[in-house]
């Protein structure tokens, strides 16, 4: 089943990556929760695709990495980077587009049931994106 599970998340990040939201109805369970403290949670699938819609708006190159992944059971984690370069405003990033090409690290964590995800934690560098957008100073 791990080796399942790692070609699951293979596709379902090359789906994001094409900007392929409908796949969320292939990759993840009807009640799908996502969890990226500090943030509120994000519940469904349509709350998810404006997530991610959001995403691609504020970075239309945006492109997730995966660098790591480890599965056991029914739960799977992901070491990841992000990179794009910020050229739009949304939801996601809600300040004028910098035009700054930036790269991020984070890990997913995912519950499967079914074959579908039922519930993922996202853990991000947020301090660091800021960072790299000149919203925050480098220490």
């Amino acid at each position: 089943m791990s080796e399942e599970l790692k070609a699951l998340s293979k596709r379902l990040v090359d789906e994001g990556n094409k900007g392929n939201y409908d796949a969320v109805y292939e990759y993840y369970a009807p009640d799908f929760v996502l969890h990226q403290p500090p943030f509120p949670d994000i519940r469904g699938l349509s709350a998810y695709k404006r997530f991610a819609a959001n995403m691609r708006t504020s970075l239309p190159d945006g492109q997730l990495s995966i660098e790591e992944i480890i599965v056991e059971g029914n739960i799977g984690a992901m070491r990841v980077t992000m990179r794009g370069t910020h050229t739009g405003q949304s939801k996601a990033f809600p300040f004028p587009p910098t035009g700054k090409s930036v790269a991020w690290t984070g890990c997913l964590v995912s519950r499967w049931e079914g074959g579908k995800i039922a519930e993922a934690w996202g853990y991000w560098d947020n301090l660091g994106l800021m960072q790299q957008f000149g919203i925050i100073p480098s220490m």
